[in-house]
């Protein structure tokens, strides 16, 4: 099921991109696609024997 719906996962130092397979596969518009989610959070990052660290996600979910 998951393949049907994630396309590409893209894995950077600071980030992840993950693409989605999508049924449109013309923008009319050339533009980067329909915004469907925009979110800020935070995640604690915790490594034995370190202090914890606060990772800042940005997550954003577009349609192209």
């Amino acid at each position: 099921m998951i393949n049907l719906l994630v396309k590409e996962i893209v894995l950077y130092d600071d980030k992840i991109e993950i693409y989605y397979n999508n049924p449109t596969t013309k923008s009319p518009d050339g533009s980067r696609g329909f915004l469907l989610y925009i979110g800020k959070s935070k995640i604690i990052s915790e490594i034995q024997n370190k202090s914890p660290k606060i990772i800042n996600v940005t997550i954003e979910m577009y349609l192209r």
